[in-house]
């Protein structure tokens, strides 16, 4: 079969040859038109002419004929038909004159067009045709020269020329079409290579329901199994290989693409001949005729398998990488180069900065920047677009608006068919504050090196120092670090007391690597020795050799010393009989000393981990540590008060505790230790006294101080309530002439007769009391007045013809009563008391067993308002310091030295002196007494301290009332006060008055007992006065009697007041007892109580009293206090030798 190209070149050689033959027609004709022509022209040329023609023609067919057969090349046709036509032309007129042009033309013909061919086979540049024609140009010149008269010969030439000029264009032209055709087949050639070693199948297929290969690469064997003769000549061999699952969608595909004529793509699987599936991409377009009609079907198939393989593995690791990124703990986003918007966020961004994903994504990174930062975060994405991966640490703001460093990280990539990023943050704020202080505590570590306290070392294996610092350099006593470690050369000696210490720390490095709190006794360099406490390790190279020792070394000393005390104090714990204990913040106990076991009953040996301190305690003590102890402790770290332990028996034990707690920074108590005091005794003892504090104690009775509370309290409610009641007094007619005559003890059976009789009369709501003595009073809550008749007749009768049994005597018992009702008498105690103790008056004066009811009158008011206005007085003179002290001389017969008794004296508002007789008995009513009292017994120990300071001996005697000997404040004042000032007991002398003394005598004697046993000196004023007196006076450890006035100031007149002092001084000089005898206001007096054996002397005569200021100063004038001593010795040897003048 001809291809179409070679018809096309037949056709052409064809044209080519009638053209030219044509032209060369046309020339002739021309030629013979002409006469020179003309002339030549015969018949025979014209016969020769046509001859020539038609051999052309039939050199054409044959040239083209043989050509078809060998294939032969354009050129050589070219060549054959020019050397024809040439030799045909030459041989139509003169063969001899034109053999000569003819030849050279047609061999330089020859010549040009084989060198042509060769050189435009090889792709000559077109410049070389222009070389042919000058050339060709060139011989036909040399021809005219040479044949000059050969006309017809030059024209021939010429004619030739012209020939020839027009086929080497043509040659030319043939030449780039055979150039193209060259190309074309090695691209053809160079196309079936590529073809056939692509990975896949390039076919064409006819259009046929099965749509049957003509033409196949050779790739079908590698990709199928079969090979392009078995795809062409089995006909739907590839439909049946295509997956049954598949095939369908293949076709329907195909057919759409055809009908809209656009190439189709599909993929789809196929069963090779070894049975493998794979998986095939196909990209085909149809092939249709100018009309449209399909002919068949192009395209190229291409193995996929792996790509599915490599899609699935994709899309398994995009879900991984979905699923991380949004797992990540890290916070993740993805955001658009171009807009900044965020594409994604995970989970962990999402809870970190507190945005939810939907205003996450509406959202740009732009927006998670502090604004000041923004101008630096458009800088930095600069990088990502140079394809950058920016790293580094941002500033971010959450949602809250707090601001946090990050550490991020990023990487570019395509999202969603964008060009984006991908970023992760970490939060590095704490690690960039933590590098901070990692940084400033490396700053520090040489500061700390420096100056640490405590030692830091390096030695060698051999104990060699190779570093030290200041700390360890002062612990051992040397001067620098570097003299140090020159000094030390050999530490096991050198260093240690014991050089097996070394050793041993050693050792236990190889054993454990390291050693912490190794104690050993070292040398200094001064040769004393210390404590120390070793911490150190070993320090190895990789391949596990020792390279040195590493440690610190801490001075212990102090801490052994304390340790050594903290087991002596363990020791004293364990041996006192006070509880110790320590318990940790749960109340396990964490420690018990031996006192401890035994006040709780337990076994030494127990195990106390397992109790509780709470079930030590009663509930109620329990209650009170919870809800008052623990914020103490919390508040103040310290906690003493009264509790009660539990102990196994559930007996309670009242302890004195106190309670010392650790707390911890956070506020909450680590551990408290407890040092507590079995106080059962102390207890019973209180319990007891304050039995005493509110009763009497001979009558069991409540006594004044509770009764006077009682009374206040209930006049309170009385003002809240509305409420009324009565105050009533009883005394006992002539008490003090029974007692006298019958003694104390028939006194004592009389006031609890009574107090019985009494108690049987009240009811449970009324109070009774014995305010002292023979006085009894009675509080009777909601009375009044219509109520006191039934009172009266109730008391009185219960007392009409009573008879007290005392000391085995029948006594029969009257006694005085008066009354009062509240509030229609009064709302004040103290007048309440006042008017009940009129009303009793003037029982007295009505007779025996006398009810009296107070009823104001002018008189009883003025005693009243008097009694009130003297009692304010005191008051105001107690709170405004308005007493005054006096003081009168004792003068001591023997040797003139002297003593002074403290009067009191009240300042009046004009400043006069107010005598004591005027306000005292109102004070001792009013119950005032004992303020007065307190006050100047504290005076008269600090006048005495005063005056020691500057080195004067001053003694002082002070009264005292015997309502005070009851007092509970006094005696502890006094003790305090004494204790404070630090001055000689025995300067201190009290005086009471045998009256008060007999009056209450178990509470005298424990009053004197207590205040002898640290020194004071007391002394009985008004002694004598008392019939029993002398019974009762070797039971009272007093150092002085004064001998009543009533004696002394008739001592002249009067015999027997002169026998009853001797008697008096005889009977007090047996007890060892000094007597001072009262009211000497005359030489005589003075000189009879010296000849009776008076001791001391006091009186007018001796002194009057004076205020103590001028005392003071009258001390102060004298320059010395042997001059002070002698100018009262002098005084008193005068007096004394007066009086002796007087006697003799």
């Amino acid at each position: 079969m001809i291809a179409t190209s070679d018809a096309h070149i037949i056709i052409l050689s064809i044209i080519f040859v009638v053209v030219v033959s044509c032209a060369a027609t046309v020339l002739i004709c021309g030629a013979l038109a002409s006469k020179t022509i003309l002339k030549l022209i015969d018949s025979q040329f014209l016969q020769t002419y046509f001859t020539w023609i038609t051999f052309c023609f039939i050199s054409v067919a044959v040239i083209n004929f043989v050509w078809l057969l060998n294939r032969w090349q354009f050129d050589k046709r070219i060549f054959l038909v020019s050397g024809t036509l040439v030799t045909s032309l030459a041989g139509m007129h003169d063969m001899k004159m034109a053999m000569l042009p003819m030849l050279v033309g047609s061999v330089t013909f020859c010549c040009l067009t084989f060198w042509l061919r060769l050189h435009f086979a090889k792709k000559t540049a077109f410049w070389w045709h222009f070389g042919v024609v000058i050339a060709i140009l060139t011989a036909n010149t040399g021809i005219r020269y040479a044949y000059p008269t050969a006309q017809l010969a030059i024209k021939i030439a010429d004619i030739t020329t012209i020939v020839v000029l027009v086929l080497v264009l043509q040659q030319a032209l043939s030449s780039r079409r055979l150039h193209t055709e060259v190309a074309l087949a090695e691209s053809q050639r160079r196309l079936a290579t590529l073809i056939d070693s692509l990975p896949g199948i390039a076919f064409a297929c006819s259009n046929d329901p099965n749509w049957s290969m003509t033409y196949v690469s050779e790739g079908c064997l590698e990709l199928t199994g079969y090979c392009s003769e078995e795809l062409i000549g089995t006909t739907g061999l590839y439909n049946a290989i295509t997956h049954p699952e598949d095939l369908p969608r293949v076709l329907q595909s195909i057919t759409k693409a055809i009908e809209a004529q656009k190439p189709y793509v599909i993929e789809y699987r196929i069963c090779t001949k070894s049975g493998e599936q794979k998986w095939l991409w196909e990209k085909g377009n149809g092939v249709f005729d100018s009309h449209g009609k399909v002919l068949g079907l192009e395209g190229f198939i291409t193995d996929i398998s792996e790509l599915k393989r490599s899609e699935a593995a994709l899309k398994e690791s995009e879900q991984r990488y979905r699923e991380l990124f949004e797992s990540h703990p890290c916070p993740m986003w993805v955001y658009d180069v171009e807009t900044l918007a965020f594409l994604a966020v995970n989970n962990a961004a999402i809870a970190h900065y507190g945005y939810d994903r939907d205003e996450f994504l509406a959202m740009t990174i732009k927006d998670i920047r502090p604004l000041e930062d923004v101008a630096s975060l458009l800088q930095q994405l600069k990088h990502l677009k140079s394809e950058l991966s920016p790293h580094g640490i941002w500033r971010h703001r959450k949602k809250d608006g707090t601001i946090i460093k990050v550490e991020v990280s990023c990487h570019s990539l395509t999202f969603l068919g964008k060009r984006a990023v991908v970023v992760s943050a970490h939060d590095v704020t704490k690690r960039i504050q933590t590098e901070e202080a990692l940084r400033q505590a490396e700053a520090k570590y040489r500061s700390i090196f420096e100056n640490a306290s405590e030692g830091i070392f390096q030695t060698t294996p051999a104990g060699q120092y190779l570093s030290a610092n200041p700390a360890l350099a002062r612990i051992y006593g040397y001067d620098s670090p570097e003299e140090l470690v020159a000094s030390l050369t050999n530490v096991e000696k050198q260093l240690y007391v014991d050089p097996q210490r070394r050793a041993e720390c050693i050792r236990l490095m190889q054993q454990h690597n390291c050693v912490s709190g190794f104690e050993s006794q070292v040398y200094r360099k001064d040769g004393s020795t210390i404590w120390i406490s070793e911490n150190a390790r070993i320090v190895r190279n990789t391949h596990g050799d020792v390279v040195c020792y590493e440690g610190t070394v801490e001075d212990i000393t102090t801490r052994k010393q304390t340790e050594a005390a903290q087991a002596r104090f363990t020791a004293i714990l364990e041996a006192t009989t006070d509880f110790v204990g320590i318990a940790d913040s749960q109340g396990k106990p964490l420690f018990l000393n031996q006192a401890g076991y035994k006040i709780l009953g337990l076994d030494p040996q127990q195990d106390i981990s397992q109790l509780n301190i709470f079930d030590c305690h009663p509930d109620w003590a329990n209650e009170i540590f919870l809800e008052k102890v623990v914020p103490t402790l919390l508040s103040r770290g310290v906690w003493n008060g009264e509790m009660a332990l539990l102990n196994r028996q559930k007996e309670e034990i009242p302890v004195s505790q106190v309670i010392v707690a650790k707390s911890s920074a956070a506020g909450e108590l680590d551990f408290v230790a407890t040092i507590a005091r079995d106080i059962s005794e102390r207890k019973r003892l209180e319990a007891q006294l304050s039995y005493l504090a509110n009763h009497d104690s001979l009558t069991g009775l409540f006594n004044r101080r509770y009764f006077q509370a009682q009374l206040e309290h209930y006049l309170e409610l009385l003002q809240r309530d509305r409420q009324s009641g009565a105050l009533v007094l009883i005394d006992i007619d002539d008490f003090k002439d029974i007692n006298d005559t019958l003694g104390h003890k028939a006194g004592d059976d009389l006031l609890k007769n009574l107090a019985a009789l009494l108690q049987e009369q009240i009811a449970e709501k009324d109070v009774l009391a014995r305010l002292g003595g023979d006085e009894f009073a009675i509080l009777i809550p909601q009375t009044s007045l219509h109520d006191i008749d039934s009172i009266k007749q109730k008391i009185v009768g219960a007392l009409k013809n009573h008879v007290v049994v005392a000391d085995g005597q029948p006594v029969r018992m009257t006694v005085s009563i008066g009354a009062t009702v509240f509030p229609d008498h009064g709302t004040i105690a103290d007048e309440l008391f006042a008017h009940a103790d009129l009303a009793m008056y003037k029982s007295k004066k009505l007779g025996s067993n006398c009810f009296s009811l107070y009823t104001p009158d002018p008189q009883w008011q003025v005693q009243i308002q008097s009694r009130n206005f003297w009692k304010n007085q005191i008051r105001e003179a107690l709170e405004q310091n308005l007493f005054v002290l006096y003081c009168q001389p004792i003068l001591d017969l023997q040797n003139g030295v002297s003593c002074y008794e403290i009067l009191i004296r009240m300042s009046g508002k004009d400043g006069e002196i107010i005598s004591p007789n005027t306000f005292l008995p109102i004070a001792e009513e009013c119950g005032l007494i004992s303020h007065i009292d307190r006050w100047v017994v504290c005076q008269a120990i600090h006048l005495i301290a005063a005056q020691a300071k500057v080195g004067n001996y001053l003694r002082l005697e002070v009264n005292i009332s015997g309502k005070s000997l009851s007092d509970s404040e006094l005696l502890p004042m006094i003790q305090h006060e004494l204790a404070t000032t630090g001055i000689n007991p025995a300067s201190l002398v009290l005086e009471i008055t045998e009256t008060a003394a007999i009056a209450d005598f178990s509470q005298a004697r424990k009053f004197i007992n207590t205040l002898k046993q640290i020194g004071c000196q007391f002394a009985i004023d008004d002694f004598g006065m008392g019939y029993s007196s002398f019974a009762q006076l070797k039971h009272l450890p007093v150092d002085y009697l004064k001998i009543d006035g009533s004696f002394i100031k008739n001592l002249a007149k009067d015999v027997l007041d002169r026998h009853l002092v001797r008697a008096i001084v005889e009977v007090a000089r047996g007890l060892s007892i000094a007597t001072i005898a009262e009211f000497v206001a005359s030489p005589e007096t003075l000189q009879l109580v010296h000849e009776l054996g008076v001791n001391y002397a006091q009186g007018y005569y001796i002194g009057e009293p004076v205020p103590v200021a001028e005392l003071l100063n009258q001390w102060c004038s004298i320059a010395s206090d042997e001059a002070r001593r002698s100018h009262w010795h002098l005084n008193s040897t005068q007096i004394v030798k007066q009086a002796f003048t007087l006697i003799s």
